[in-house]
C-alpha cells in the first residue's frame, strides 16, 4: 500500500491526468522487491502502470522516496506513449 501511496502522490504533484499510463521504476532492496513481484498485478492496476521495473538499490530513481515499515524504496516514472 506504501508504494501505491507513494506512486499516486507523484502523479498528483506531476500533474497527470487519471488516465495516464506510466511505466514504473521502483529502485529497493530484495526482500521488498520479492514482495512487489508477488503482488505486480494489484500494483499495476492501481497505478495504472504498464510495466514494473526493479533496478536494484544501486542508482535509485529521481523520483520520490518512502518506507513500506521499515523497507526503503524510491519510485520514479515515465508516461506511457
Amino acid at each position: 500500500r506504501e508504494v501505491v501511496a507513494c506512486v499516486n502522490s507523484l502523479r498528483g504533484e506531476r500533474g497527470l491526468v487519471y488516465e495516464a499510463r506510466i511505466e514504473l521504476r521502483v529502485a529497493c532492496g530484495e526482500e521488498l522487491r520479492t514482495a512487489l513481484e508477488a503482488r505486480e498485478d494489484y500494483l499495476k492496476g492501481e497505478t495504472l502502470s504498464l510495466s514494473v521495473q526493479s533496478p536494484g538499490e544501486e542508482g535509485a530513481p529521481d523520483g520520490k522516496e518512502g518506507k513500506a515499515g521499515e523497507l526503503a524504496f524510491s519510485i520514479d516514472f515515465s508516461v506511457a506513449e
